[in-house]
């Protein structure tokens, strides 16, 4: 039987891979799964924090699925069908890459009869949403036209009206998903996700529903270091302030692993409306930065990291 392909998309630091940690445990209880995990530039962050799950994984770097990695995932995807036999594969795009053209890749493969297009989740984060649809318009909407299930994500402590309104935007450009509140779901555990994943019907293919596909991308910049030095805590967020005051340029997220001066790893993500700095066990992490972001300043990031 073809493979169940799963596509998670959603913007830059939406919550892919914190929703990815969650999904895979439901889907290897139920087979062979594997994962294809594209990060935008040279340095991946996103594959160390998914590396604890007994799963096969395949890293593209250096590019975004939709545009210079197209025939990359198409290999990548066909390999593992043939080599590894998967049951299900989760395909996580870089967050500023375009859904509908990894779909026409997607649906080319499952009219072959060689992978099924099981769900495309899209993860909306709920405090950056109206700033990212005024900012970036139809590429912004373009991944929720092409999703068949919204995960409402970083949701807590938003006033209901602002929730209600996210979701009716939401529904306006795209009526037919199913809408889920990431807390809620977390909370209800394995089998809520899994009644949510295998809730039929499956996700058809519209072929009518990217009716931007000629506009252009937006000009995404990427600039990444594996630094050597060792950080504080107190230094991370005093880049972060350097980061919200447009000094290093329009920083739209930034992510990565560094070291303390007593060995301790602190993994951090930044959002223009928030970040988070967490101690995990890296003995075996590299450290590495990245930050995409517009008319970046890279004499000042080389500055604070290298």
């Amino acid at each position: 039987m073809p493979a169940d392909v799963f596509l998670i998309t959603g913007f830059l630091g939406s919550g892919k891979t914190t929703f990815i940690n969650l999904l895979l445990p439901v889907l290897i209880s139920k087979g062979r799964t594997a994962v294809i995990e594209n990060d935008f530039g040279d340095i991946g962050i996103d594959a160390g924090l998914l590396s604890s799950h007994n799963v096969k994984m395949r890293e593209l770097l250096s590019g975004c699925i939709c545009c210079s990695l197209a025939s990359e995932l198409s290999d990548a995807l066909l390999a593992l069908v043939q080599s590894d036999d998967p049951e299900y594969i989760v395909v996580e795009p870089s967050g500023v890459s375009r859904t509908s053209d990894i779909l026409r890749l997607l649906h080319s493969l499952a009219e072959k009869k060689l992978i099924n297009i099981a769900d495309v989740i899209t993860i909306v984060d709920c405090v950056n949403f109206f700033d990212y649809l005024e900012d970036f318009g139809s590429f912004f909407t373009d991944q929720i036209s092409a999703a068949s299930v919204f995960i409402l994500s970083h949701e807590s402590g938003l006033p209901a009206e602002h929730i209600s309104s996210v979701i009716s935007v939401l529904k306006q450009i795209n009526e037919t998903p199913v809408v889920c509140r990431f807390d809620m779901l977390k909370s209800a555990g394995p089998g809520a996700l899994a009644d949510l994943l295998f809730l039929p019907p499956k996700f058809e293919f519209a072929t009518g529903f990217n009716r931007n596909g000629n506009e252009p991308l937006p000009l995404f910049e990427y600039w990444s270091c594996r630094p050597q030095s060792v950080f504080t805590g107190l230094q991370i967020e005093n880049i972060f302030n350097v980061f919200s005051s447009g000094e290093a340029g329009r920083i739209l997220r930034a992510k990565g692993f560094c070291f303390s001066g007593d060995g301790v790893c602190m993994h951090f993500e930044y959002l223009p409306r928030s970040y988070n700095i967490e101690l995990i066990a890296g003995k075996n992490i590299e450290p590495g930065i990245s930050v995409i972001g517009i008319d970046l300043r890279r004499d000042v990031l080389k500055g604070m990291f290298e």
